[in-house]
């Protein structure tokens, strides 16, 4: 405030530190909140899934989704993706080996399914160990199914899979799906 006998010149030069303290502050709270966010939306198993995806050139990813472990309800990192690949479920289940394998992983067979027609199971919960030093010790989980009697389903923005009577015979849908250990308390 500007005493009577203070010139205005005066004034003004006690307000030019006031304001760069204001810009100052502002730029400080901003760099924190971007510093938050990144911490909360940070995906580790969306990391980690990296040359698993990029090994599956063939392969149309139609979707993902998956949690970042941060969550009031969950604390383990996950990660999915959709894609659909050519040809039918044995190309498929060969395609889907040689993508993990470039990527470190060896695929194991699941459960034999009930009929032929249904989706095949392969996974690999012991090849790699998670590089998270935040995350529990433990290994990274790799889960694949390739789907038999099932296709994408996009509709409405959903990233899942929908029995079908009569699926395509020239692509398949498979999903792939990475698990960490959950984060340290």
């Amino acid at each position: 405030m500007m005493t009577p006998s203070e010139p205005k010149s005066e004034a003004r030069k006690r307000r030019l530190p006031l304001a760069l303290i204001g810009l100052a502050a502002g730029v400080v709270v901003a760099g924190l909140a971007w510093i938050i966010w990144q911490y909360q939306t940070r995906n580790y198993a969306k990391e980690v899934a990296g040359p698993v995806e990029k090994s599956s050139a063939d392969a149309a990813k139609k979707c993902s989704g998956g949690d970042t472990g941060r969550g009031t309800d969950s604390n383990v990192p996950r990660y999915y993706a959709i894609y659909e690949v050519p040809g039918d479920r044995e190309k498929a289940a060969e395609l889907v080996r040689v993508a993990a394998k470039q990527a470190g992983y060896t695929l194991k067979d699941g459960p034999e399914p009930v009929s032929p027609e249904d989706n095949k199971f392969y996974s690999d919960r012991t090849s790699k160990l998670s590089p998270y030093s935040r995350l529990q010790d433990g290994n990274v989980d790799l889960s694949v199914d390739v789907y038999g009697s099932k296709t994408y389903n996009g509709e409405g923005g959903y990233c899942g899979v929908t029995k079908s009577n009569n699926p395509p015979t020239d692509k398949t849908t498979i999903r792939f799906t990475i698990g960490l250990p959950e984060f340290k308390r």
